[in-house]
């Protein structure tokens, strides 16, 4: 069984201006699972907000990722 601890990853990216100056959402996600893969974890899902999603939308998907930690215990 593998041992290693267990995450989520969050990439937001709340403005247009953002991602026009490298903070985009995939450019995020590259440099959390490069850390993940340094510190020695599993990602087990990947939860994304874009500029484009509504504040209904990304409070959704916001409770939606604290919902999944929760019911994981194996997520640390």
């Amino acid at each position: 069984m593998d041992k290693r601890k267990r995450t989520v990853i969050l990439a937001r990216v709340s403005s247009k201006s953002q991602e026009d100056e490298g903070y985009s959402l995939d450019s995020q996600l590259k440099l959390l699972q490069s850390y993940c893969q340094a510190k020695g974890l599993v990602v087990e899902r990947v939860f994304k907000i874009a500029e484009t999603a509504s504040k209904e939308q990304g409070r959704k998907i916001f409770h939606e990722m604290l919902d999944y930690i929760k019911s994981e215990k194996s997520i640390t």
